[in-house]
């Protein structure tokens, strides 16, 4: 069995995760600390259905998430290849990181008792701190693009510098 980590709470630091993007270089969670608000989405091996529709909606929204000074990554439970030929597909504005082993997903929580890999959503500050985190269940419970783009301007509004 998998060691599962707990899910940070809203006010803590998420933790750290270096993993392969599909833009051909390693992205770190703090690689954008202090300048980025971020929207991570694991998908826990959910790319498409109601985890699709969420993606596409937050790509129609780029600009909106320029204005709140944000940036999504999604990260998926796939090899480096699996995360490239997604992303291509998928054609979204945002990266797409390579989760093959689902130690990141474990490091976050984003897991069942039994080491399955699950889906979560986590709204950042610039800091790392959780503001928000949504826990789908398959098709249901993942949040609305404007519940997301919500919790970002309540971060702008809290930290505006």
């Amino acid at each position: 069995m998998r060691r599962v980590k707990s899910l940070p709470a809203v006010g803590e630091r998420m933790p750290g995760f270096r993993l392969p993007s599909s833009d051909a270089r390693r992205v770190d969670r703090d690689d954008y600390r202090g300048r980025h608000n971020l929207v991570v989405v694991f998908s826990g091996g959910h790319e498409e259905g109601a985890a699709s529709a969420l993606l596409r909606k937050l790509a129609s929204r780029e600009e909106d998430l320029e204005l709140e000074r944000a940036l999504v990554l999604l990260v998926i439970p796939r090899s480096e290849a699996g995360a490239l030929a997604f992303a291509r597909r998928a054609r979204l504005p945002f990266s797409v990181l390579a989760d093959e082993s689902g130690e990141a997903h474990l490091a976050v929580g984003a897991a069942g008792p039994e080491g399955e890999l699950r889906p979560a959503v986590f709204v950042l500050d610039r800091w790392g701190t959780v503001y928000a985190r949504f826990l789908p269940e398959g098709e249901e419970g993942w949040p609305e693009a404007g519940d997301i783009l919500g919790w970002l301007e309540y971060i702008q509004i809290q930290c505006p510098e």
